[in-house]
This record gives structure tokens, sequence and C-alpha cells, in this order.
């Protein structure tokens, strides 16, 4: 029995590590650089990069979260990710894209298998990253010496939860030298031995302390998931953990 489950975990994280990009995207401007660790028995992480539309114009970078354990939340995050894909191909404003993804998700994927999901488009010429959250951890923003959490106006139910839910897009620019980090709850909740959180307050004080001018957006990603890691002190951790950072050059 055991050796099965090993088998069938084994299986759904092969799955879920396949849909995830093998590179950066080459955004003129910018750099782009991710990271999904699965846990010990295999959350629902996911993150991707699309261009909209297929053209190489805006870079769609999403990070989702899907509900659930093992086989079942690998297989919902295979399916949200091929369906933002295709939604993400036929264009259209971010609150359309996703009002139209929840409804698809909760049709087809069920009940009870939410997806949070931050969906952010960069617009690589004028800097404006404009971005939805759907029950993901509010992302971070580094612009200067200040880093602060990015809240959303309205909804933020994950996709799923409810047919009609309404989503509303929040636009911030992006200058030389800011930074976006996009990250799932496996990191806050990530637990020491003594079982304190890692939480909200220690990835925006490590930020602020970075010297980000000096890092590449791949070195800050590290750096952020190292500290969570490292504060954890090699105990499993029960939930996947995925960071994205967007780094204006």
């Amino acid at each position: 029995h055991s050796v099965r489950m090993r088998t069938e975990l084994q299986a759904a994280r092969d799955a879920q590590m396949a849909i995830m990009p093998q590179v950066e995207p080459e955004v003129e401007g910018f750099e782009v650089s991710g990271l999904c660790i699965p846990a010990h028995e295999v959350g629902g992480d996911f993150f991707d990069y699309f261009w909209l539309e297929g053209e190489r114009r805006h870079l769609c970078v999403v990070v989702g979260d899907v509900a659930g354990k093992a086989m079942r939340a690998a297989m919902a995050a295979l399916m949200s990710d091929g369906m933002i894909f295709s939604r993400v191909r036929q264009g259209g404003d971010i609150e359309e894209i996703m009002g139209s993804l929840n409804r698809s998700i909760h049709e087809k994927i069920g009940k009870r298998m939410f997806t949070a999901l931050c969906a952010m488009v960069l617009n690589p010429e004028t800097g404006e990253l404009t971005f939805a959250n759907a029950g993901l951890c509010e992302p971070l923003m580094k612009s200067g010496a200040g880093v602060e959490y990015l809240t959303s106006p309205g909804a933020t139910l994950p996709l799923g939860a409810r047919a009609d839910t309404v989503y509303q897009r929040r636009t911030v620019h992006l200058a030389g030298g800011d930074v976006i980090v996009v990250f799932s709850d496996g990191i806050p909740e990530a637990r020491s031995h003594s079982g304190g959180l890692y939480g909200y307050d220690r990835p925006r004080d490590l930020l602020a302390r970075l010297d980000v001018s000096a890092l590449s957006a791949e070195n800050i990603r590290d750096t952020l998931i190292q500290d969570a890691r490292r504060f954890a002190g090699g105990s499993h951790h029960s939930d996947d953990m995925t960071l994205v950072v967007i780094k204006a050059k």
C-alpha cells in the first residue's frame, strides 16, 4: 500500500512539476524568475508565464494554489493552468479573463477545489503592471526604499468559489530597480520546529533590507525562499512554496 501511495505521489509531483516553465521569459527591460518547491506530500501550487493573445508584447505572470493535496490537487493545478493558457491567448482585459476563468473552474473542477490565483499583466513598454488577485497572498512591491503589500480592490475570493464573483484590477507603475514578489501561502505559513509561523512581516522586512540593485531577479527569489526554508529548519514543509520575482532593470 505504502509503495503504491509513494508511486502515486511521485506521479502527481512529476505532473505538477511538468507544467512549470523550464526557462524564464525574455522581456525587454525586465527580469522574471520563478520557483516552486513541492511539499512533502504534494500541494497544488503552480506558476506560469504566457504572452497575452500569443504575441510577445504583454507578459502574463500567474501564481496559483489549488486547495487540496496529492493527486487531486496536482490534477486540478494542471487543469487550471491549461484553462488559463487558453483563456489568456484569447486576450481581453484582466477582469474579463478572471471572470471567465472563475466560471470555467466553478463548472469544471467542482465545488471543493478552489484555485487561489494572482494574475499579472506586464506592459514592458510603459512599465505598467496590472493585476487581479483571487485569494492569493498580497504581492510585495519594493520601490526605492519602501516595501508594501499590494492590496486589491473588490472581491478576493478564490476562483471557483462562486460563479458570479466580479474581480477588479489594480495597476502599478514599475520604474528601474522596482521589484514585485508574488508568492503562495506556503511561505508565510512555513512553521519552525517550535510551531511558530514565518508570517508576512519577515519577507517584507527581508526585501526592505536587500540591496536589490545589486541582485538579479533569480538572486532575490532564492534569498527569499532560502530565508523561509531556514526558518522552517528543514522540518517537512506541509505546503508547496512558490515565488515569482519581477524586477525592472
